[in-house]
C-alpha cells in the first residue's frame, strides 16, 4: 500500500482538520496548558505528538462535560478525534475537529456544537476503551526495571555516576515520553547514592537526578 497520508499534513505545531481527513485519531492527554485570553485558549499535548491538540470551545465544553472542569484530571484518558468536513469557517466549509469516543463513558452520549455560526449539529459520542501500553512502552518499562536493578546494585558513588554517563541518552529521551519511569530512576538514584553517602552528602548530580541529553530508546 502506497498511503498518501503523510503528505496532505499540514505543516503547523497543531493538529488540524486537514490532518485527519480519512484517518481519525486516538489521543491520549499527557498535559493541559491554559492560556485565557487567546484564541485558542487551551493547549492539549498528547502521547507520542509534538503537536498539540487546540480543541473548539465545543470540543472544551464536551471535555468539561465528561472529565470535569479539572483540567490536571485529563492526563491518561483518551478520546478519538476526526474531521467533519461540514464546519464552516467565515462562510466556507473548512472542516473542523470533532470527538467520537472518549474514556470516561459508561454510554453513548449526545453533543450539540455548532458547525457555523447560526447552525448547530448533534454529535454521537461513544464510550471508549483506554489503549493497552504499546510494545515501545513496554520495553521503556522493561528497561527502566533492569536499570533501577544495576542502580540497586551499585557498590560505590564512582560505579553509580558510571551508569550515567553510560546511559546519558536514553535516559533523556526515557524523561521526554516515559516521565513516570525517569522519575522512578531519579528516586532510585538518590535513594542509592545517599546509602553510599551514608553520613556524608551525596553528589549534588546523583540527588539531583540524571542529566538531560537527548536519544532514541523506543525504535
Amino acid at each position: 500500500m502506497n498511503d498518501m497520508t503523510a503528505t496532505i499534513l499540514a505543516k503547523s505545531d497543531q493538529i488540524n482538520a486537514s490532518d485527519l481527513i480519512g484517518a481519525p485519531r486516538t489521543i491520549t492527554v499527557k498535559e493541559v496548558r491554559i492560556k485565557a485570553g487567546d484564541d485558542q485558549p487551551v493547549s492539549i499535548l498528547i502521547e507520542g505528538d509534538s503537536k498539540a491538540f487546540r480543541p473548539c470551545k465545543g470540543v472544551r465544553r464536551l471535555l468539561v462535560r465528561v472529565w470535569g472542569p479539572d483540567a490536571s484530571k485529563y492526563i491518561g484518558q483518551s478520546m478519538t478525534i476526526f474531521c467533519d468536513p461540514k464546519v464552516t469557517w467565515a462562510g466556507k466549509e473548512e472542516g473542523g475537529i470533532r470527538v467520537s469516543h472518549m474514556t470516561g463513558l459508561s454510554e453513548k452520549i449526545v453533543e450539540y456544537m455548532r458547525t457555523s455560526r447560526a447552525a448547530t449539529k448533534p454529535y454521537q459520542i461513544l464510550p471508549l476503551t483506554a489503549p493497552k501500553a504499546t510494545d515501545k512502552e513496554d520495553r521503556a518499562a522493561k528497561w527502566a526495571d533492569g536499570f533501577i536493578g544495576e542502580i540497586e546494585a551499585s557498590r560505590d558513588l564512582d560505579e553509580l555516576m558510571a551508569l550515567q554517563n553510560k546511559y546519558t541518552e536514553r535516559l533523556a529521551e526515557l524523561k521526554e515520553k516515559r516521565a513516570e519511569l525517569r522519575q522512578r530512576i531519579d528516586d532510585a538514584a538518590q535513594a542509592r547514592a545517599s546509602s553510599l553517602a551514608g553520613e556524608k552528602r551525596a553528589e549534588p548530580d546523583m540527588v539531583e537526578g540524571f542529566s538531560d541529553e537527548k536519544a532514541d530508546i523506543f525504535d
